[in-house]
């Protein structure tokens, strides 16, 4: 879609458009250039009329229609890549509703993925902040959106190994996914990996993952060869994901 140019750091009327309509327009309620304008008073901009009607509406490729059938019809037939599509409702006399926008990211699918991220088994608290944050940004939703979500993780009991990491910095990757990514460059380059072994503690209501055989746990299934070294190393042949956790397949060397 057409974006009108503007400098760098600066945000045109389109931009506050789509902010607004982003924030109170929905499929169910869409608003109208009158509400449109109030909304950009309130911001402190002057957005006339026929700067919604004719050029938003035109640069942003809006569609136009009346029913709900011909409303699904345009969703079923919009692109995958684009990203924010702007519909315009009106009614058979040709009067304009009002305007709302949809996002490649419906409002669901974006909580399913904050929710997927915010209860993972393999992220700890600030790793699993950290991507709700990007993943808010990608969607175009507001940082305030999260609260209610970021609540949740207050009951969950995957919060160590976050001593050490600097929840300041913008990008956190998070330490499963970064030896996912290690194994799965072995895999390409055929090369083996060597790890310590480990085993799952749930003492205290903290879930840690602490060595076994020397110098660390030892259980009573633990193959002998192994109670006196924690180190392994392996052939890897691929990397599955079953229940929220991640499992490399290799031969034991």
């Amino acid at each position: 879609m057409a974006r009108i140019e503007k400098e760098f750091g600066q945000r045109s009327n389109d931009d506050i458009i789509r902010e607004i309509l982003r924030e109170y327009a929905s499929r169910e309620h869409p608003i109208g250039t009158k509400e449109i304008t109030r909304y950009a008073k309130s911001r402190g901009l002057d957005i006339k009329r026929t700067a919604i009607d004719v050029g938003f509406a035109y640069r942003m490729g809006a569609r136009v229609y009346e029913t709900e059938e011909e409303c699904d019809k345009i969703i079923r037939e919009c692109q995958v890549t684009e990203r924010e599509i702007v519909f315009i409702k009106k009614v058979p006399e040709g009067r304009t509703i009002g305007y709302w926008m949809m996002e490649t990211i419906s409002d669901t699918e974006w909580m399913f993925l904050m929710d997927s991220v915010l209860n993972s088994k393999i992220l700890t608290k600030k790793e699993a902040d950290n991507l709700a944050n990007r993943i808010t940004f990608l969607a175009g939703k507001r940082f305030s959106d999260m609260t209610n979500y970021r609540q949740r993780m207050g009951n969950q009991p995957y919060f160590v190994g976050d001593v050490d990491i600097d929840e300041k910095v913008s990008y956190i990757e998070s330490r499963v996914l970064k030896q996912v990514r290690l194994i799965r460059q072995a895999i390409i380059q055929g090369k083996k990996v060597k790890f310590n072994l480990g085993v799952y503690d749930y003492r205290n209501q903290n879930v840690r993952l602490v060595p076994y055989g020397r110098h660390g746990k030892v259980l009573s299934e633990t193959p002998e060869k192994y109670k006196e070294d924690v180190h392994r190393i392996c052939s890897p042949f691929d990397i599955i994901f079953s229940n929220g956790r991640y499992y490399m397949l290799g031969a034991d060397l």
